[in-house]
């Protein structure tokens, strides 16, 4: 069965085509973006790890 024909006519094929098409668009942005961002990633660490013990207080806060 030719893979075109199989494409336009099963659902299955054409979704999990598509799922791992889109896939990896994704993934290849997220690799470029943590590619250029490497070195950065200890100051993100950093203010991440900074911020959640507040971001922990305001949920408490809220939730009283």
């Amino acid at each position: 069965m030719n893979i075109l024909n199989l494409l336009i006519s099963d659902h299955t094929f054409r979704t999990v085509a598509l799922g791992c098409s889109l896939l990896g668009m994704v993934l290849r942005n997220t690799w470029m973006f943590c590619r250029f961002t490497k070195n950065k990633s200890l100051l993100g660490d950093a203010v991440s790890h900074a911020s959640l013990p507040g971001v922990c207080l305001a949920f408490f806060y809220l939730q009283m």
